[in-house]
């Protein structure tokens, strides 16, 4: 049986061009020199029973919730039949999860779901609140929520609403880790390696 680790970033959406426009004025140049985070280290930490996918959405500075979906939709496609899925999105990425996943059945088995500074709205990424069909995809009930209470990106709040609503899952909850712009992510990685 194939597991899969699917990595979803974080990024920026807008209601519109003009507030992108506006945010770009707005806000001081980053910058990635010798940046590396916890989510592109995860190959080399988690068991070697996975395949980490982690795909380069379009847009992240103006990001598109049907752009996302078209990639994402092309990875589901094109995986085995069978295949084992540990799903995990930091910040918009998890907000794209909960979208994605109360808007379809997968075809394939959610044995992880792990929400990583979630925000619940945002831009174009609008969620319809159906939470149920996420809850019956994730059979084993390992929804897994990590938010820091100094996250000055997403409110924490956002993290015990996303808790409230899913059923079973399991709130990590922080006080020192920020919007989780780390290296490593030893936590996750321990909770993902117990599959093997």
């Amino acid at each position: 049986m194939s597991k899969y680790i699917i990595v979803i970033h974080g990024g920026d959406s807008f209601n519109s061009y003009d507030q992108y426009i506006q945010n770009l004025r707005d806000s001081l140049p980053r910058y990635r020199n010798n940046y590396v985070d916890w989510k592109g280290g995860l190959i080399d930490i988690v068991s070697p029973e996975f395949t980490l996918l982690q795909p380069q959405m379009p847009n992240g500075s103006n990001a598109k919730y049907s752009e996302w979906e078209i990639v994402v939709d092309k990875i589901m496609n094109i995986l085995p039949l069978g295949t084992e899925l540990i799903l995990v999105g930091h910040s918009l990425g998890a907000n794209f999860w909960r979208i994605y996943l109360e808007s379809r059945q997968l075809k394939h088995k959610i044995l992880q779901l792990h929400l990583v500074a979630g925000c619940l709205s945002e831009g174009d990424f609008k969620a319809s609140d159906n939470w149920s069909l996420i809850n019956t995809q994730s059979p084993n009930k390992e929804i897994y929520i990590w938010h820091s209470t100094d996250d000055s990106v997403v409110d924490y709040s956002e993290a015990v609403i996303y808790n409230n609503k899913l059923i079973n899952s399991k709130l990590h909850t922080f006080s020192d880790r920020g919007h989780f712009n780390q290296p490593h992510f030893e936590e996750v990685v321990s909770v993902i390696n117990k599959l093997v």
